[in-house]
């Protein structure tokens, strides 16, 4: 039954399915580059003595600005393949059976318009997930070749190219496609407008995430090294307030050297990486609700529209 439902959408499907195979083969050849040189694992460790380490000086130079170049390229385009399969599939759903009139037929001997619908959206649905997961993983596999100490994990910036974050941007964008292709019927012009909304509410989700997530910072004095993501740098006044750069000259900074007045602190606002699973869970939520959001009003489109 879903190899029939889905038949359709036979040439989407292999659409994105070379797409993968084309990123996988990428980043095969990057990864089989970086084998090639052959560095040992304790090279990479800036505190090693190791004379074979020196020996290879010149290697690794090379070595880390080609995965900084080449890795990094495949790791991005790693965390946006699931997205983009999303989108193609999500126009294609709908917007593709009524731009060739197709629907019609399906609609008139189907049992009803939400069961069509729904024979759709959840296997392409739980392939998108899988497809999400999976190049997460992808990534942080890829994140073991890049010569460097640091890894992703506890990253603010990394949330959406790991754990559930590319799945999670994958159905937001699946189901807004779909919704747009239910209300517009056409496929140059689902096209266009699905492409906006999914920027858009890619941006949006990123922007009201971030200013959520600076209300959960805290502010300590600049000695005290606390993990996590430094968002602001700040000063503390002699009775207490606290300020802002901009506003420390003349009265708390020297206008010409900068030096700060007696009494003055330098303070940091940082967000502490105790919070990064929160931080990571509530970015995935979003895009999330904001997919499934739009898959319940496409249901309700598809019920009510002429085809």
């Amino acid at each position: 039954m879903i190899r029939a439902t889905l038949r359709p959408l036979r040439a989407e499907l292999i659409g994105v399915t070379g797409l993968v195979v084309l990123w996988l083969l990428a980043a095969g050849a990057v990864v089989g580059r970086l084998l090639a040189f052959q560095i040992p694992a304790g090279c990479f460790d800036p505190g090693s003595s190791d004379p074979a380490c020196i020996t290879r000086a010149v290697d690794l130079a090379r070595y880390q600005e080609f995965a900084g170049n080449w890795l990094t390229a495949v790791a991005i385009v790693a965390a946006y393949v699931p997205a983009l399969a999303g989108f193609i599939l999500g126009i294609a759903t709908v917007a593709k059976e009524l731009d060739q009139r197709t629907a019609v037929l399906a609609w008139s001997i189907g049992a009803s318009r939400r069961t069509w619908l729904l024979q759709r959206t959840v296997p392409l649905a739980a392939f998108l997930v899988v497809l999400g997961i999976a190049a997460a993983q992808m990534i942080s596999m890829l994140v073991r070749f890049s010569g460097s100490t640091s890894r992703l994990e506890g990253d603010f910036g990394a949330i959406p190219y790991l754990d559930f974050g590319p799945a999670a941007l994958a159905v937001s964008a699946f189901g807004l496609t779909v919704l747009v292709g239910a209300m517009l019927g056409r496929i140059l012009p689902s096209l266009l407008a699905g492409g906006a909304f999914v920027v858009f509410a890619t941006l949006l989700v990123a922007q009201g995430n971030e200013r959520l997530t600076a209300g959960e910072s805290i502010v300590v004095e600049s000695t005290m090294q606390i993990p996590g993501r430094q968002i602001d740098a700040l000063l503390r006044t002699p009775d207490g307030r606290i300020i802002g750069w901009d506003a420390a000259f003349p009265d708390f900074a020297d206008p010409n050297t900068g030096q700060l007045a007696n009494g003055v602190v330098e303070m940091t606002r940082v967000v502490p990486i105790e919070i990064y699973p929160q931080v990571a869970a509530r970015y995935a939520l979003f895009h999330v609700f904001l997919g499934l959001a739009a898959l319940t009003i496409a249901f309700a489109v598809v019920e009510r529209r002429s085809p």
